[in-house]
């Protein structure tokens, strides 16, 4: 049962690790605080909801503290109905996946 979520957390590791290669400036240790200030600073201009989600998602991260995430009994649910469907194929339809895009573009 652990091998599965061994497997979904290096997925997130692979994802981040793509993704800061792939991505014009790294939120992390790379960024400089001139970087942070000014994404700071951009962050105040967004709308309040954004602003909230933001927010919320930051104070998860800093609770999960530095080292490894741990889930809760519902997301591990989540991840198995996840994984569940990815077994069964059960991928969303292009046009679920464009509409969804559509609704958040800016």
């Amino acid at each position: 049962m652990k091998a599965k979520y061994d497997l979904a957390k290096d997925a997130i590791a692979n994802i981040h690790q793509l993704s800061t290669r792939l991505a014009p400036m790294c939120y992390g240790a790379g960024m400089t605080k001139e970087q942070i200030a000014e994404i700071f600073e951009r962050f105040k201009t967004w709308p309040e909801d954004r602003q909230q989600d933001a927010i919320e998602i930051l104070l998860a991260m800093e609770a999960m503290g530095a080292g490894p995430a741990t889930l809760s009994e519902s997301e591990r649910a989540g991840v198995d109905r996840g994984l569940e469907d990815m077994r069964n194929r059960r991928f969303a339809s292009d046009e679920n996946v464009s509409a969804l895009f559509n609704r958040f573009k800016s």
